[in-house]
C-alpha cells in the first residue's frame, strides 16, 4: 500500500479505505511505501506543477498510525521497510501492533518541529536528511 497516494489532506480517508480492503482480503503480508515520483512520469509532472501536493511528515505519520489502528489485531506481517517511508518498521499485526504504534508515536515526537515539512526525496524515493 502507498501512504500519501491520496495527496495532502486525504490521509485519513486513504488509511480507512485501505484498512477496509485489507480487512476484507486478509493478506499474509502488507508492504508499505510512500508516494514518490521520478522525472518522466505523470505524478512527477503533477507534483512539479502543484496539482498534486505531497503530504507533510505529520500527515504521513497520522496516516500510518490510523491504518495500523484501523486494521486492528490481525495475523498479518506489516513490512514497512521501504526507504520512502517516514518511519521504517516491521512486525506482525497480531503480536507487534502496540510496538508498531509506539514506534510511529516516537517518530512523531522526534520530528515534532518538522511535522509541517514535506520530505525531500532522493533515489527510490528515499528521504534525504
Amino acid at each position: 500500500m502507498i501512504y500519501g497516494a491520496a495527496g495532502r489532506g486525504h490521509g485519513a480517508e486513504n488509511a480507512e479505505e485501505t484498512a477496509a480492503l485489507l480487512r476484507e482480503t486478509r493478506p499474509y503480508l502488507i508492504f508499505t511505501g510512500s508516494v514518490h515520483a521520478d522525472p518522466g512520469c505523470e505524478l512527477y509532472d503533477r507534483l512539479s506543477h502543484g496539482t498534486f501536493i505531497e503530504p507533510t511528515f505529520g500527515e504521513y505519520l497520522e496516516e500510518t498510525e490510523r491504518l495500523i489502528e484501523a486494521l486492528g489485531p490481525m495475523d498479518c506481517h506489516y513490512f514497512g521497510l521501504h526507504p520512502s517511508n517516514i518511519v521504517c518498521m516491521q512486525g506482525n499485526l497480531l503480536t507487534d501492533r502496540e510496538r508498531l504504534l509506539g514506534t510511529v508515536r516516537a517518530m512523531r515526537e522526534k520530528l515534532w518541529d518538522h511535522l509541517e515539512d514535506t520530505p525531500v526525496r532522493a533515489g527510490e524515493g528515499a528521504i534525504v536528511g
